[in-house]
């Protein structure tokens, strides 16, 4: 019976090792060593550089601050401490897809394998390597044109595109996708937000504005809604629209953001009302 057991073990294993074969045993084996070897370490090592990336970030009050500091197009270096995380990702990856990937007659029968070349793309543009980043997310939508990652590889490449200045392809991405069907609520939210970005860099403040107000759609953390009605605050009072400005000001302290938004929020207020509506004894009635 043990003799019996070996052999059917063994022949599982030989079937379930082989990347040419598109069977039962083939496609769970290769798919389930995927994920929960490969890619599973994969992103535990881009989870630990995102976190070197967030706790170095400094906030500057200065000028408009970015939606999210992890894609933030004013700064031209990402810190270079989480590159050894990112260089790990894309080493573990790798190996997954060499390992594992089955493609047959140029169709992949390993549905994880998409997934790894979309962390593998990401972990280039997190060490700034945006033209590897571009061509990698561009693979993942000329070689898996029905997965659920085409959409955001589109998204990711027009961020490395504005990065790269190539501002006419970043343009004709970005009306693309506005005109795009199928996109999920949080897709379009992060379409209007690259928007959003791409004309406070160009000074186009009012462009801004339209599109930042247009992504606050659906869901989202209480941290970046706050961060959202701070910056159409930022946006407003450059346009020196005070009362918007005020009110924008206003929801974004409601929503209890960290001690030095709060500040800003306040000390941005009382400059907003000298082309305001309100008078400087109606804002001090807020502090009493």
């Amino acid at each position: 019976m043990k003799t019996q057991q070996i052999i059917l073990f063994s022949i599982f294993l030989l079937l379930g090792c082989s990347t040419t074969r598109d069977n039962f045993f083939s496609r769970n084996y290769h798919q389930i060593t995927a994920k929960y070897n490969g890619y599973f370490n994969a992103q535990q090592s881009m989870r630990l550089g995102i976190e070197k990336i967030e706790s170095s970030y400094q906030e500057n009050y200065q000028r408009v601050i970015p939606i999210n500091p992890l894609y933030n197009i004013y700064e031209d270096d990402e810190p270079k401490s989480a590159y050894p995380n990112m260089d790990r990702v894309i080493e573990k990856v790798v190996k997954v897809i060499r390992r594992h990937s089955m493609d047959i007659n140029n169709n992949e029968k390993n549905k994880w394998i998409d997934d790894n070349y979309f962390l593998m793309a990401q972990a280039r543009f997190y060490k700034q390597d945006y033209l590897a980043a571009i061509n990698t997310f561009n693979y993942i939508i000329r070689k898996y044109p029905k997965s659920d990652l085409v959409n955001k590889s589109w998204i990711w490449s027009t961020r490395a595109h504005i990065k790269l200045n190539n501002n006419k392809t970043a343009e004709e991405n970005l009306n693309y996708l506005l005109q795009e069907t199928d996109l999920k609520t949080q897709e379009k939210k992060a379409v209007y937000e690259i928007l959003t970005e791409y004309y406070i860099k160009k000074n186009k403040h009012d462009l801004a504005t339209k599109y930042l107000n247009k992504s606050l759609i659906g869901k989202e953390h209480r941290t970046t809604r706050s961060r959202k009605h701070f910056i159409l605050g930022q946006l407003y009072q450059k346009e020196e629209k005070g009362d918007s400005a005020i009110i924008q000001y206003n929801k974004a302290i409601s929503m209890n953001p960290d001690y030095e938004m709060t500040f800003r929020a306040h000390l941005n207020k009382a400059q907003s009302v000298s082309f305001s509506s309100m008078s400087s004894m109606s804002l001090l009635k807020d502090y009493q």
